[in-house]
């Protein structure tokens, strides 16, 4: 009687792993290397236009640049995973053909963190007005639910300008494949 089909594969040569982590390594390494100016100035660009204004309130109106250019990081990011050059060109692509939909998502990130911040602020508050009587722990357990909401959206709103750039170019299946990213992929979230 046959056995079926393993969906394991068993290989028994020892060198195959071994083999197998320099060749991706020193892929890895040479994609770092070759794309890494793009990559990084592009980085530190929208860092610096996210960042800036917070030191400097006159320079806030820079910040709208940084959706755009956040998605074209991403645009960028998603050629080099798919073994393609990539350049400042590319970047500028990608900015421009995520244009509208990261600015939508900026708009609806500004939305959630307002909500989320003035829940905050409502919940740190000396004493608190709640419509029913309950003990401190009430309001700490509020305040944690806020927080944890803050920190979910932020990892949410990464997975969403991550699966616009590489998966799906429109808002409501991007919003669905994301969730479903952050939900099945836990430990890497």
């Amino acid at each position: 009687m046959n056995a079926p089909p393993s969906l394991i594969r068993y290989d028994t040569s020892p060198r195959s792993d071994l083999v197998r982590f320099f060749r991706v390594f020193r892929l890895a390494g040479r994609d770092l290397f070759e794309q890494m100016f793009v990559l990084g100035l592009t980085n530190i660009a929208a860092m610096l236009l996210l960042g800036a204004w917070t030191a400097l309130p006159q320079l806030l109106p820079l910040a709208a640049f940084a959706p755009p250019l956040l998605a074209g990081l991403w645009s960028a990011a998603a050629r080099v995973a798919r073994a393609e050059e990539t350049s400042f060109h590319d970047v500028w692509e990608g900015a421009q053909d995520h244009f509208a939909r990261s600015w939508l998502l900026a708009a609806v990130s500004v939305v959630v963190y307002g909500v989320v911040w003035m829940n905050i602020t409502f919940y740190t508050q000396e004493n608190v007005p709640l419509p029913f009587e309950a003990g401190p722990w009430v309001v700490t357990l509020l305040l944690t639910f806020w927080l944890l909401a803050g920190i979910f959206w932020t990892l949410y709103w990464s997975y969403i300008l991550a699966w616009l750039t590489f998966e799906e170019p429109h808002l409501w299946p991007a919003l669905k494949g994301a969730a479903w990213l952050l939900i099945s992929h836990g430990p890497f979230t």
